[in-house]
């Protein structure tokens, strides 16, 4: 394209016109609903090549993110220019959330401008949760906040709701069944990690700083749910799809248990208001 474009380098990629038409005949899938009971097939919008879609918890909508032409002869898949959209049971677009280009000269240790990390706020039955780069993507601009978390709720057609900012970039975010959300941030240049709770109407309280290698200190991951139906993994770590479990004020968390003896697998529980 004419530009600089500093990358690392990766091997097996698509050289040309050639490789390109393989990789749309290969990868090229249609999305398609299945009735349990009758086995009967019901496709679902057009077929595409898709890097991810997810149902919504209510099960009225899908999140869809399409890989779309060029395909870069630079950078593998996962940093092809991609459509994210939110689609009807029957597969019309009912949002498109974000165009992105292709990550090509995207810093190597930035990330792209545009939302990313795109998902369903697991707690609500259809609200789409975003990050955006409040710096250009490049950690060299200096900022007051890295990222913000944006929300936008079904029926899609109102603007998004700012959920808050990172002063650092932006690590996950993940909600309790009660609606407390667990935001984790990340600083490159000192290794730290901290973790926040986010509860509405009150300013978000930090409950960890420390370093991210220091696993002695590591408090654990919150538990999430594994049977609520709603798509995605559970157990540690709050996969995407699932709400993390709260029971009270305690939410519970779990992990290795490193020490100088050895690991200690454990299981905490945390109090939301106290801290404890």
């Amino acid at each position: 394209y004419g530009k600089a474009a500093p990358a690392p380098t990766y091997e097996d990629l698509l050289k040309t016109a050639h490789d390109d038409a393989l990789f749309e005949y290969y990868f090229t899938s249609q999305l398609t609903a299945i009735n349990a009971a009758t086995g009967a097939k019901t496709p679902i919008g057009r077929a595409a090549i898709f890097n991810r879609t997810t149902p919504s918890p209510d099960g009225q909508h899908v999140l869809v993110t399409k890989i779309k032409k060029p395909y870069s002869h630079l950078i593998p898949m996962n940093g092809f220019a991609q459509d994210v959209e939110v689609w009807t049971r029957v597969g019309e677009v009912e949002k498109k959330i974000a165009d992105l280009p292709s990550h090509e000269g995207t810093p190597l240790t930035g990330v792209e401008p545009g939302p990313r990390s795109v998902q369903w706020r697991a707690d609500q039955p259809a609200t789409v949760l975003w990050v955006e780069a409040l710096d250009g993507g490049d950690l060299k601009n200096k900022v007051p906040f890295r990222d913000r978390i944006l929300s936008l709720a079904a029926p899609f057609t109102g603007q998004p709701t700012e959920v808050a900012k990172t002063e650092w970039r932006f690590g996950s975010i993940a909600y309790t069944d009660k609606g407390v959300g667990v935001l984790n941030e990340n600083d490159r240049v000192s290794r730290h990690t901290r973790t926040w709770l986010l509860e509405p109407g009150a300013a978000p309280r930090m409950a960890w700083d420390r370093k991210e290698d220091a696993a002695y200190d590591n408090p654990g991951s919150p538990v999430a749910r594994r049977d609520n139906g709603r798509g995605g993994g559970g157990g540690r770590g709050g996969a995407v799809g699932s709400t993390l479990i709260q029971n009270g004020d305690y939410i519970y968390l779990a992990g290795e248990g490193a020490s100088p003896e050895g690991d200690r697998p454990f299981l905490d529980r945390l109090n939301v208001k106290t801290l404890k």
